[in-house]
């Protein structure tokens, strides 16, 4: 695995860490990076071209190719939008506007079974969500705000219609091809490294109720020392930009990678967060100005980030607490739950996370932690706005 600096754009980029999250071919690591590159853009294409709030979006993707499966990886890692409505005002769960990816294939059942539990990244995200296979459904009642369905190719979806967009492989190709290598298989990692500082921050959010978690007004001493100490600290070092994780670290610390790639996972979603928040603008005719626009929708944004998150970490290779450990956590106080909570988190293989549940289940297990949510949110139209500065100041073109 390389790390590069590219002296041009003054940014630092990672040239290949995702063979070390998929353990397995060049191919799928490329493909990887093109399913990525092309559903940011994808998504990014389409809200643009929208003036009103989507309800839902069903993804039709034609074909089980190994590319294809990584698209539809990269819809559940990126198509979380902040319509999903989980529960309805006094609680009760609705899991309404669902995100739905309809995969076409020519295989039969068993061989799709087997083809979506033996495919890197995939296993428990159909483990835990709404999966319907040949009209066979499973956790119909999944809070995860993805809904996978597999259908016999030239055959109609059981869902609605909703946003519809047809995903074809030569389109993928075809677009793929249209673009300099580079800008498919480099990522900047700037927007990561502004996101992993977030949760450096201690005490400036840890010291905020999680009663207060959407008082946005609470958050701005911490927004300041963000402002002023983190976003204006340079990312210089020895002349040179600093890496996310160095090459030490992605060749021998897995959970180190694993945070890596949450990071910047994470800061892929920035430019779909602020699309919606300039729709949501839009609408307001003049009347509200776009920070009001985070601050007013900042509980659907805040839900819509852990929801984004859940798919993430069960992408990366996560499950949630079982029955089991949640007795065994239950059991425990003080330093000896953390220090359980943290020994299942960091393992290297299976490891489990307390928090791959629902927002409202969270509030219940960890209300602490829905803060950070709440402040990356806030933070983004900051990072953003410190990004372009930078590519005006070094004439960087992303």
């Amino acid at each position: 695995m390389k790390t590069e600096e590219n002296i041009t754009t003054k940014a630092t980029f990672l040239e290949s860490p995702l063979g070390y999250i998929c353990h397995s071919s060049e191919d799928m690591v490329l493909n990887w990076y093109k399913a990525r590159a092309y559903v940011l853009h994808l998504i990014k294409v389409e809200l643009s071209k929208s003036k009103e709030m989507i309800p839902w979006w069903h993804f039709i993707v034609e074909n089980d190719s190994g590319l294809m499966l990584a698209v539809v990886r990269h819809l559940a890692l990126y198509a979380h939008f902040i319509t999903y409505e989980e529960c309805d005002k006094l609680g009760n769960p609705t899991r309404n506007n669902k995100t739905v990816i309809t995969l076409c294939t020519r295989k039969k059942a068993e061989e799709i079974e087997t083809t979506l539990k033996t495919e890197d990244n995939l296993f428990y995200l159909t483990k835990y969500c709404e999966t319907t296979i040949f009209g066979h459904t499973q956790n119909k009642n999944s809070f995860i705000d993805i809904a996978l369905e597999v259908v016999k190719k030239d055959e109609r979806s059981s869902y609605g219609v909703g946003k519809l967009v047809t995903i074809t492989e030569e389109e993928v190709i075809e677009w793929c091809d249209s673009q300099v290598p580079e800008n498919i298989t480099k990522i900047d990692t700037r927007k990561a490294v502004y996101a992993s500082k977030i949760y450096e921050l201690g005490g400036s959010i840890d010291n905020l109720k999680y009663e207060d978690i959407n008082n946005t007004k609470r958050y701005n001493k911490a927004l300041d020392i963000y402002q002023y100490s983190v976003l204006n600290e340079s990312l210089l070092e020895g002349g040179k930009y600093k890496q996310l994780i160095d090459k030490e670290k992605w060749e021998s610390n897995y959970d180190e990678v694993r945070k890596g790639m949450s990071n910047i996972i994470c800061a892929d979603c920035f430019e779909i967060r602020e699309k919606e928040v300039s729709i949501l603008l839009s609408q307001s005719n003049g009347k509200l100005r776009e920070c009001d626009v985070w601050e007013k929708h900042i509980v659907e944004l805040s839900h819509c980030e852990h929801n984004r998150w859940v798919a993430e970490k069960l992408i990366l290779g996560y499950e949630p607490f079982g029955k089991k450990e949640r007795l065994e956590y239950e059991s425990l106080f003080g330093d000896q739950r953390k220090k359980y909570r943290d020994q299942l988190k960091n393992r290297e293989t299976s490891p489990m996370h307390i928090n791959i549940c629902s927002n409202k289940d969270l509030r219940r297990i960890d209300p602490d932690n829905m803060k950070y949510d709440s402040f990356l949110m806030l933070a983004v139209p900051r990072i953003l706005k410190e990004i372009r500065m930078e590519n005006e100041k070094y004439n960087i073109n992303p």
